[in-house]
């Protein structure tokens, strides 16, 4: 007796809970914004555009094209011009006589002497400028190359939380469908026992799996709400994003099998496309932009070290020369010019010269010690890449198997206690087992699509190519 008083008690404050849960006033006072939605391809777009570490390489690339600019000034004509007003304490003329009777004032020293001139310079053989150009130029390609290298992997990043995003808006349809069976429980358990065919133990088993299931429910929306804020930080976007996916995205709707060997046919087709080779690194090093930022780096250190043994060259140039003064002086012109040719030779500079290609050499020679070393990585990541993509293919296709099986157990678990032979124990074990294997699916799901976008990225198809399927084997927006 004491105890089905005990069990009575439970049993309302269970429902006591659950009913202050679904309509507390707290709740009803802060309401919970809605999330701005967005799709894969949008959310790409938004994180090139609001991401700072983007801007930051943004911003490095206008360098470099800056520094291509003040290259190609080296050998460009450059031209100046100035103008003098002079006040003397005298003016000095001199008589020049012009005939055995006549004579010329000239002035030598004007009392107010303004003048203005104008000089131009034109290189005309500078071999080490015109390399150093070429420097510039391989310097500004590998800081583009950088940028892309940049953008793929913080675009995996936003890539990874979208689909961490998506995959918590299934986790909740998962719970609130093992909510819903839990709740179809209680109910069952409470018209037997007002029926007198039931009894208060299994009332009260069936409201504390209704209580736990609803735990569930309210802990999976926590993580749906952080995953929403999480996306829209990455984003730069203001308040929380959430993650659009059409409805075949959803594991319950994606590829399920409806028995063993269908499962199995679908395993073996999921392993059954060609192993990736040495081709695939050679193409992935071809398309990658770290590799191709690498070949960049390294041709340009090349160039730098021939540009610094070519300052060894003699270096032409022209230059011409205008000069206008407001009085003659002994030429009888208010003007005067000049033009010739220049040829300069630096002899020694202290060994700069020898420094800066040395330097250049082994900047070149680091760089190409990375590039190799890429090699290597990009084999050990495509290799690995693959591996979890399979792995994630068969975790994906078994998922769906256990979602079909724990469907199939849950209905003769209803038959047989229809019957009379299952008990409330052998129900609930089934729902829970039910739940837990659409948990599981969600996360096969996600885990398939991070693997999918992880050996594209290796393979350097990511972000360059659209993902149109992911892993699960339906389109995101």
């Amino acid at each position: 007796m004491t105890l089905r008083i005990h069990e009575q008690r439970l049993t309302l404050f269970t429902l006591a809970c659950l009913g202050l849960a679904r309509s507390s006033p707290a709740a009803a006072a802060e309401p919970v914004p809605e999330p701005a939605v967005i799709g894969f391809d949008a959310a790409l777009d938004a994180a090139r555009q609001g991401n700072l570490d983007l801007d930051v390489a943004r911003v490095r690339l206008r360098q470099a094209d800056a520094a291509v600019a003040q290259a190609r000034a080296a050998f460009l004509p450059t031209a100046n011009a100035s103008a003098t007003y002079t006040h003397n304490y005298a003016e000095v003329t001199l008589d020049v006589p012009t005939s055995a009777t006549t004579t010329e004032s000239i002035t030598v020293l004007k009392g107010d002497a303004v003048s203005a001139a104008l000089s131009v310079n034109v290189p005309l053989v500078a071999p080490a400028g015109w390399v150093g150009l070429q420097a510039a130029k391989a310097s500004r390609d590998a800081q583009g190359e950088s940028l892309a290298s940049t953008e793929a992997d913080i675009l995996l990043g936003v890539a990874v939380a979208f689909y961490a995003d998506a995959g918590a808006v299934q986790l909740v349809t998962a719970r609130h469908e093992g909510v819903a069976l839990a709740r179809t429980e209680l109910d069952r358990a409470s018209a037997r026992l007002k029926a007198g065919a039931g009894t208060q133990r299994e009332v009260t088993r069936a409201s504390l799996a209704l209580v736990r299931a609803s735990e569930a429910e309210v802990q999976s929306i926590a993580v749906q709400g952080r995953a929403d804020r999480a996306l829209g930080l990455l984003l730069g976007l203001d308040g929380p994003v959430r993650a659009q996916v059409s409805p075949d995205r959803m594991p319950s709707n994606a590829s399920t099998a409806s028995n063993p060997a269908e499962s199995a046919g679908l395993a073996i087709t999921a392993l059954s496309h060609p192993v990736l080779g040495p081709k695939a690194v050679e193409d992935a090093l071809a398309t990658r932009p770290d590799a191709a930022s690498l070949v960049d780096a390294a041709r340009a250190a090349t160039l730098r070290a021939r540009a610094a043994s070519w300052r060894w060259a003699p270096t032409l140039s022209a230059f011409g020369n205008v000069v206008g003064q407001n009085y003659s002086g002994f030429s009888g012109d208010p003007y005067s010019w000049a033009a010739g040719a220049q040829l300069g030779w630096q002899l020694y500079d202290g060994g700069l010269r020898d420094a800066a290609r040395a330097s250049a050499l082994a900047d070149a020679a680091e760089a190409n010690a990375r590039s190799e070393q890429l090699r290597a990585k990009v084999d050990v990541q495509i290799r690995d890449a693959e591996s979890d993509w399979d792995t994630a293919l068969l975790a994906t296709v078994s998922a769906d198997q256990e979602v079909g099986l724990a469907q199939e157990t849950l209905r003769l678990v209803e038959l047989q206690a229809n019957a009379g032979v299952a008990t409330q124990v052998d129900r609930l074990a089934a729902a829970d087992a039910l739940t837990q294997a659409r948990v599981a699916n969600v996360n096969a799901s996600f885990n398939a699509d991070v693997a999918h976008i992880q050996l594209d990225k290796a393979r350097g198809l990511f972000p360059a190519a659209t993902l149109e399927k992911p892993a699960s084997g339906a389109s995101s927006p």
